[in-house]
């Protein structure tokens, strides 16, 4: 779970920053690694529901994931088509 939190912290200084100068491949492969991290973190949370944090962590990506899919299927996009062939993880 970790790593997939470094991956989501590592995406923060391409896509949250004002001052990125990343291009705009930078960020969208960003954007897909950070999609597959919360995708990956809500698999785990919800097969382990017993560790610490679990819920609330499955609870918080689901929401990010949620909140993703509805802003893109709004402009016509899917991840699926989006993050084809981005993901490094």
């Amino acid at each position: 779970m970790q790593y997939y939190r470094d991956v989501i912290n590592q995406s923060k200084t391409v896509l949250d920053d004002p001052a990125s100068t990343a291009d705009a491949d930078a960020k969208s492969r960003s954007f897909c690694e950070r999609i597959h991290a919360y995708r990956q973190i809500e698999k785990l949370s919800s097969e382990n529901r017993n560790l610490d944090m679990a819920p609330v962590m499955q609870m918080a990506a689901q929401n990010f994931l949620d909140r993703q899919q509805k802003s893109l299927h709004g402009s016509g996009m899917s991840t699926e088509y989006m993050c084809a062939g981005k993901e490094k993880l």
